[in-house]
């Protein structure tokens, strides 16, 4: 089990956008990471986080399509040059809204897993080379209201370039 603390950190580590910095990447490949579990069970799961069908539902539900509509506005891209969850050990993954017009490529959650529980996750949404990362999660910070509107000028937004 991690420390409260360690989790506490990278929440405050998401709202002040306070992440570390490496050379620019390319938008993650269609199945990544490769090796993760994906869902097999329905997406009618119940919400909960020791599974990633569980989680999927769950996000839904925290994020649906309106607020990632108003979140996914040109000034809220992801900085490339900003590091995005760097997954380790057991991987779980999945997608957000599949089979709906969403008007959006992509919108998946990747993140780690402790002894068969979600410990973090990232949300994140593609459209054409355009990335936006939603929010970086973990169990303790779902219960708060999703961040639907953060302020544009945070340094791992793109702003108004």
């Amino acid at each position: 089990m991690r420390p409260a603390s360690l989790s506490s950190l990278a929440l405050i580590g998401w709202v002040l956008c306070s992440c570390s910095t490496q050379q620019p990447t390319a938008v993650v490949g269609e199945d990544w990471p490769p090796s993760a579990r994906a869902p097999v069970y329905p997406i009618t799961t119940a919400p909960g986080v020791d599974s990633p069908e569980a989680l999927t539902r769950l996000l839904e539900q925290r994020w649906p399509l309106s607020s990632i509509v108003t979140f996914c506005t040109p000034e809220r891209r992801w900085r490339p040059e900003y590091q995005n969850l760097v997954a380790m050990g057991e991987v779980w993954k999945g997608k957000l809204h599949v089979g709906s017009a969403t008007g959006f490529d992509k919108i998946w959650w990747y993140g780690t897993v402790d002894h068969g529980r979600i410990a973090e996750y990232s949300l994140n949404v593609n459209r054409g080379r355009d990335h936006w990362v939603l929010e970086f999660g973990t169990p303790e910070s779902i219960r708060k209201p999703a961040i639907v509107a953060p302020n544009p000028s945070e340094p791992c937004f793109v702003g108004h370039e």
